[in-house]
């Protein structure tokens, strides 16, 4: 058998002309195979990855990761250097220190310094904790006070109002007649009414009397606050008690209302107690200046003691000294003749 083809004109095709249209040499083919076959050529791997496409794509692939991780590396060292920077910067002493504090900062150790700004911000942080409590603690102190005193006044304002109709309405009712003109079911009904009402009373008198009394003892405790500055004598730890119980007696002796003293507020209190002061000094110069003078005896002259001459004058005593003198010299004995020449 030829191996023979034929070609488009209708003639024959040697076997090396058939190769060289499919496009190559069977002898050029099998080279090429032997080349790919060995591991690590460019259709060895594809084969053995089973995707041949990739082989373009893979290199390009492997560089963009490369890149990535050199960047990550990069990225790294590049925040080692900003920590390095970071750990040798020089630390801040707290904000609200004084100069002196934050010289004596800068001197201490950093891991010293660390330490201090770190007790620093938790002491800050607990700080404004403590003050968004009381914050907070106020806010609802005062919203409370607020509706406190709104029922309060309409208490005040309710109450004998609805006391005054009460009384109106059913003070002069004649239950006799009542009945005898409109029943006794009627009568009946009626004073059911009438109890309900008293007992309606009776609940705000009840509430009355409570919102008084925590109205007082919120007015104790904001006068008691203000006793150091108005009445500091009366907020003595050792004699404030004492003093307070004597301006109580001394107030019930002037003829104030005994239920009236406990709601003295603190000025007042100050008031009264320096009145009292004032008082008590008043009386006692009063007492002294009324009281009998003693007269004072007489002053007796000291004694001279016996033996001492009265001292004379000075020309005199000249000469008894210069005549109890041993020895004299010319010059004394010429003034002691002289001197006793003039006397």
């Amino acid at each position: 058998m030829k191996n023979e083809v034929k070609a488009a004109n209708g003639g024959a095709l040697s076997v090396d002309q058939a190769v060289a249209k499919l496009g190559g040499s069977p002898k050029k083919k099998k080279t090429e195979d032997a080349v790919d076959a060995v591991p690590g050529s460019r259709r060895y791997d594809a084969d053995a990855r089973g995707a041949a496409p990739l082989l373009a794509e893979e290199p390009e692939a492997l560089r963009q990761a490369q890149g990535e991780e050199n960047d990550r590396e990069n990225d790294g060292e590049a925040d080692g250097d900003d920590a390095e920077e970071g750990d040798d910067a020089e630390l801040e002493p707290p904000k609200f220190w004084d100069a002196k504090s934050k010289d004596r900062f800068g001197e201490l150790p950093r891991d010293l310094q660390e330490i201090v700004l770190a007790k620093e911000n938790e002491r800050t942080q607990a700080t404004a904790r403590a003050l968004q409590d009381v914050a907070s603690r106020r806010k609802t102190a005062e919203a409370e006070a607020a509706r406190f005193k709104t029922a309060a006044d309409g208490l005040n304002r309710f109450l004998p109002e609805a006391q005054n109709n009460f009384e109106h309405r059913w003070a002069n009712v004649n239950w006799n007649k009542v009945i005898e003109q409109h029943g006794a079911d009627h009568a009946l009904k009626l004073q059911h009414q009438m109890q309900a009402e008293q007992r309606g009373l009776q609940r705000l008198s009840t509430a009355k009397e409570l919102t008084d009394r925590l109205a007082h003892a919120r007015f104790v405790q904001e006068q008691e606050a203000l006793v150091p500055e108005l009445a500091p004598d009366l907020a003595d730890q050792q004699q404030g008690k004492a003093r307070r119980d004597e301006l109580g007696r001394f107030l019930l002796s002037l003829g104030v209302p005994a239920p009236r003293i406990p709601h003295l507020s603190a000025l007042e209190a100050g008031l009264a107690y320096d009145a009292m002061q004032w008082r008590n000094g008043k009386a006692k110069a009063d007492a002294l200046l009324k009281a009998p003078r003693q007269s004072a005896p007489p002053k007796r002259m000291p004694a001279k003691p016996a033996g001492d001459a009265p001292r004379g004058s000075a020309h005199h005593n000249r000469i008894a000294a210069l005549s109890h003198k041993r020895e004299l010299t010319i010059d004394e004995a010429v003034e002691l003749h002289n001197l006793k020449g003039l006397s």
